[in-house]
């Protein structure tokens, strides 16, 4: 099973994207993969940390403080559903923003992707 999470909505298996803007223009983005387990976030402190110092190097306007709850909010929408199952998490972030050699701003949007 997978589930991907695209303008508010979870969809299942594959999912409608725009996909003209500089993520998949220019690869103005990155992704973080982790494993949900019993519907914790495995190593989320590391994961946190990743994604910070990514978000620096490409100058992306900060994540807010509660930036973890919002992606439990997100996953535990469809974990609980299947108590005894094991996912992997990608969360996918992008520059949402139009722009040829530089972005007209620094506003970044993400997709999750949850699969068992």
């Amino acid at each position: 099973m997978k589930w991907v999470w695209v303008n508010q909505i979870w969809y299942e298996n594959e999912a409608p994207i725009n996909t003209n803007n500089r993520a998949f223009l220019y690869a103005d983005g990155f992704f973080e993969t982790c494993k949900i387990e019993n519907s914790k976030w495995l190593l989320e402190p590391y994961h946190l940390k990743r994604i910070l110092k990514t978000f620096k190097a490409l100058q992306f306007n900060p994540i807010s403080n509660d930036f973890s709850s919002f992606i439990y909010q997100k996953f535990n929408q469809i974990t609980p559903k299947y108590p005894d199952k094991k996912f992997r998490l990608k969360i996918i972030f992008f520059r949402n923003s139009k722009g040829y050699y530089t972005p007209e701003t620094n506003h970044w949007d993400l997709v999750l992707e949850l699969e068992e």
